[in-house]
């Protein structure tokens, strides 16, 4: 499973602009409250949507079609091993996301099956309606990065490539040569090539002789991953595309999940460079946000599930 980061800001509806505040509180004390019918009210695509606490900045989102699963659900005393495990005895249930909350950007892990970060960005603009913020939206900005060819190359551990180049190119017309296709590619658009690497190995100089021999007209993608030294972590090197920064999170076990979510964005240079660029675009005016402050504490969602039972009719 890979993580992936997403700054995020708040846009007024009416005046608009990008205005950063950090929202890690707002979104844990809401995921930690334990409100079986605010916790419950949440769908998308007709699918139940559950946010809960796990551990530190750590949360869990998951989806299932059952509303009474949630009933069942005490996650106050659950580790995250028993939340997982309790969540594989229901069919269906069994697809959930991990999400760290940071101030100003958050990290994003699925499945194919689990819920994905629009369906979490859609969640904290309902609350914002819930909490009388409905004045604000909640947006999100990938934190992306694309890498020159000679910082590629230059890195000294290459692993897997992909490439993707047009009919056109000229890497594409020599391998359509040998395979004698001739006027047979009417219909054929672009040719994606992968390099793989025996574990553990690295590619770098049959890297380096591709990149060299491919011309910059018709490339659509070049991928490939890459690290400067043995202790560090492989990264994905966007050379040609623009790709979400992203970490590998491995098969650690899930008693572990958080401290290696941390461990993965203190050492993302990338990530921090990327981020430090994203604030320096952003507004820090001294806008009022006194109503999102009233609920960076579990106490004031528990008193507001109980409005909200008669304002909004929740049901669970």
């Amino acid at each position: 499973m890979r993580i992936s980061y997403y700054g995020y800001y708040l846009s007024h509806k009416l005046h608009y602009g990008k205005h950063l505040f950090d929202l890690s509180r707002f979104i844990l004390s809401f995921a930690e409250c334990q409100d079986p019918t605010l916790k419950g009210s949440f769908k998308h695509n007709s699918e139940n949507i559950y946010l809960q606490r796990l551990a530190g900045n750590v949360c869990v989102l998951a989806m299932t079609r059952d509303a009474e699963t949630f009933k069942k659900i005490d996650t106050s005393s659950m580790s995250i091993g028993e939340f997982k495990q309790f969540l594989g005895q229901d069919e269906k249930v069994g697809f959930a996301s991990y999400l760290i909350i940071k101030n100003n950007f958050f990290g994003f892990a699925s499945s194919s099956l689990s819920p994905k970060f629009d369906t979490f960005c859609e969640m904290i603009n309902t609350l914002l309606t819930y909490t009388n913020n409905g004045s604000w939206s909640f947006c999100i900005h990938p934190l992306i990065h694309q890498a020159t060819r000679d910082e590629a190359v230059k890195m000294n551990f290459i692993g897997k490539t992909t490439i993707e180049v047009k009919k056109e190119n000229s890497l594409a017309q020599n391998i359509l040569n040998v395979i004698s296709a001739g006027g047979d590619i009417d219909d054929l658009d672009s040719l994606e090539i992968t390099l793989k690497p025996i574990k553990g190995r690295s590619i770098k100089p049959v890297v380096q002789r591709l990149v060299s021999a491919t011309s910059d007209q018709g490339v659509e993608k070049l991928v490939m991953k890459a690290k400067n030294d043995a202790k560090s972590a492989m990264l994905d090197l966007y050379v040609v595309g623009r790709g979400v920064i992203s970490d590998d999170l491995g098969n650690y076990e899930e008693s572990v999940i958080s401290e290696i979510m941390e461990t993965k964005i203190r050492e993302n240079a990338k990530l921090k460079e990327q981020l430090e660029a994203f604030i320096e675009d952003g507004q820090t005016d001294k806008a009022d946000f006194s109503r999102f402050l009233h609920f960076n504490n579990v106490s004031s969602w528990s008193d507001l599930a109980c409005e909200l039972q008669s304002t909004y009719s929740l049901q669970y």
